[in-house]
């Protein structure tokens, strides 16, 4: 029988090395990873505010 260790793997337990993992999977520069959450913030925010203009530009 092979042994399977990801079976009884339980991940993280710490907010360090849950931070860790996280950033185990990142393919950038965690920079960049950083400067792509804040641009996807402001294009959100972006996207609230012409939605806001538009409903009332038509009321």
């Amino acid at each position: 029988m092979k042994r399977k260790p990801w079976l009884k793997s339980t991940g993280a337990k710490t907010a360090e090395g849950k931070e860790r993992s996280k950033m185990d999977a990142l393919k950038c520069d965690p920079q960049l990873h950083v400067l792509l959450k804040e641009m996807n913030y402001i294009m959100k925010q972006q996207k609230e505010i012409f939605s806001t203009i538009s409903k009332n530009a038509y009321n």
